[in-house]
């Protein structure tokens, strides 16, 4: 009786240490995650700024030609 229980012992020994391993191992995963949720925040946002930039530079073109062809027809000789 006593070999059961030793036995049973070192079988809630091996789980244990499995347990802990796949819980450092998720714990890792985890800060890698996070670390790559905020490098993904930090370049998003830069993304939304060069977006910006882009609009602008977009409807100031717009605008322009929009005058253009106001100013001296759609192309077609007059």
């Amino acid at each position: 009786m006593n070999g059961n229980i030793e036995e049973r012992l070192k079988i809630a020994e091996r789980l244990i240490t499995v347990l802990f391993e796949s819980h450092e191992k998720t714990e890792a995963e985890l800060r890698t995650l996070a670390k790559s949720q905020v490098f993904l925040s930090e370049t998003m946002a830069k993304t939304e700024e060069r977006m910006a930039g882009t609009t602008e530079k977009l409807d100031a073109l717009i605008t322009l030609m929009d005058q253009h062809l106001r100013e001296h027809g759609n192309g077609k000789p007059q």
